[in-house]
């Protein structure tokens, strides 16, 4: 069930865009505009899901910086096949089409992503 109407103010070029879109798909202008507003919901919603799993995969990276990779080291004196593993991992869990959306946050909370060309100049 929807609630009372809301008067919307657009700019004569927005409205006349969004008029033609909504006309393209068979739609009032009002369900258009609503359809638009509740995707962009869901699209917040997933990126706050996304942020929330990069919190969590930054704190238990940092556990095992603090504690899984001592431990790997002493082993084998050298942790690099462990993160291999671990990045491996994370990427098959995420799937290859969340890769650029990880990485926009990742610049946003400060941390330069990964990039192979800038590892192997180096």
């Amino acid at each position: 069930m929807l609630g009372n109407p809301l008067t919307l103010r657009l700019s004569p070029e927005k409205h006349l865009q969004y008029e033609d879109e909504a006309a393209r798909r068979g739609k009032p202008l009002g369900t258009y505009l609503r359809e638009r507003l509740e995707a962009g919901d869901a699209v917040h919603d997933e990126l706050a899901a996304i942020r929330r799993e990069l919190f969590g995969l930054h704190r238990a990276i940092d556990d095992l910086v603090n504690e899984g990779l001592r431990t790997v080291e002493k082993r084998s004196g050298d942790t690099t096949p462990l993160m291999l593993e671990i990045l491996l991992l994370l990427r098959a869990v995420a799937g290859m089409d969340k890769l650029t959306m990880v990485k926009g946050e990742l610049r946003r909370l400060g941390y330069m992503p990964w990039n192979k060309e800038e590892d192997q100049s180096a």
